[in-house]
């Protein structure tokens, strides 16, 4: 299993194949690994930039590359610019539980992926309630709109994106609306 070989803190490559999407890999430094999730500070390699964490489902990895083409470069200039330490709400003791409690606590938003159901959809919102089988979020549309309640399996889910450029701009833009 790939998820032996990733070093916590270590600049990597992760690899999704088997779920048929448009993008062939996220690069990423993990902060922490369990059984099921990997949780990492998601590095968009073309800005060299970190954008807020992602969690991914150890099941969907495919192959993993310690310190891809680059990755030195992109460490330095990360750790130049600042952004190594950007993102410290989270370290190496922090859980998959303690990240969805963070979430709900906070009223952070989040986005949900159901890539083996549509790759093509994510959902962004607000965890309201959760529990072992699922959660439901308030959801939010992609002009910072409240939407409805809705419910969603943990079992539907093969990502999570917080605390990134994406989440942040409808979070800021749906405050300036109530």
């Amino acid at each position: 299993m790939y998820s032996n070989n990733i070093k916590i803190g270590q600049y990597g490559r992760f690899f999704r194949d088997g779920l048929d999407l448009e993008d062939e890999y996220l690069d990423g430094i993990p902060v922490f690994i369990e059984q099921d999730w990997i949780f990492l500070k998601f590095v968009h390699d073309d800005l060299i930039i970190i954008d807020g964490y992602t969690l991914i489902r150890v099941s969907d990895l495919s192959n993993y590359i310690l310190k891809p083409e680059k990755s030195e470069f992109r460490m330095n200039a990360l750790e130049l610019k600042g952004e190594l330490n950007k993102f410290d709400h989270f370290d190496k003791e922090t859980s998959w539980n303690g990240i969805v409690s963070y979430l709900k606590d906070n009223k952070s938003l989040g986005v949900f992926y159901t890539e083996e159901i549509d790759n093509t959809v994510c959902y962004v919102g607000q965890i309201s309630e959760y529990d072992s089988l699922g959660f439901e979020i308030l959801e939010i549309s992609d002009e910072g709109v409240w939407l409805d309640r809705m419910s969603l399996s943990w079992k539907e889910v093969t990502r999570i994106d917080c605390f990134g450029g994406y989440d942040s701009a409808l979070s800021l833009v749906a405050s300036g609306k109530q």
